[in-house]
C-alpha cells in the first residue's frame, strides 16, 4: 500500500515539475517577444527622422544577425516565420504621377552604407504605415514611408 502511494506521489511530482518547466519556458519566451516588440513599437505610427530610422534598421539587422536568419541569393534576409524582421522604406510619397512607389529593403541601404542613407534622408520625416507579426506574436515586418 505504501509503495503504491509513494509511486503515485512521485508521478504527481514529476508531472508538476514538467508542467512547471514548460510554463516557465513559455513565460520567458513571451517576455522576450514582448521586450523585442517594445524596441520597435516605440517607433510605430510616429513621425521619426531618417536618422532615427537608421537606428531602427540597424537594430533589425543586428537582430537578424544574432538570430542567424538566412539570406537569399540577393543578400536579403529570408522570412523564417519565427524571429526574422524586415524593415521596408518608401523614400517617396505615394503620387498619382508615379506608377510604382517602390519600397526598399533595409539590406539595400546596408549595402550602400547606412551613413549614405543618413546623408540623403537624415532630416526627412518618416512614419510607419504597416506592421506585421509572426504567428508567435513577434514583429516580422514594418514599412516606413516618407512624410510631407
Amino acid at each position: 500500500m505504501k509503495k503504491i502511494f509513494l509511486c503515485i506521489v512521485i508521478a504527481v511530482v514529476v508531472v508538476i515539475a514538467i508542467f512547471s518547466s514548460w510554463y516557465n519556458k513559455k513565460a520567458k519566451n513571451l517576455q522576450e517577444i514582448k521586450s523585442f516588440n517594445e524596441e520597435f513599437e516605440s517607433f510605430l505610427y510616429k513621425e521619426i527622422t531618417g536618422s532615427e530610422l537608421t537606428t531602427v534598421m540597424n537594430k533589425a539587422l543586428e537582430s537578424n544577425e544574432n538570430n542567424k536568419v538566412e539570406k537569399d541569393s540577393k543578400g536579403a534576409y529570408k522570412d523564417n516565420g519565427v524571429d526574422s524582421i524586415q524593415i521596408l522604406v518608401k523614400p517617396m510619397k505615394q503620387s498619382k504621377y508615379l506608377e510604382d512607389n517602390e519600397a526598399y529593403l533595409m539590406e539595400a541601404f546596408e549595402k550602400a552604407g547606412m551613413s549614405s542613407f543618413t546623408d540623403n534622408f537624415g532630416t526627412d520625416i518618416f512614419k510607419s504605415t504597416k506592421v506585421e507579426y509572426h504567428e508567435n506574436g513577434r514583429i516580422s515586418k514594418i514599412v516606413f514611408e516618407v512624410q510631407d
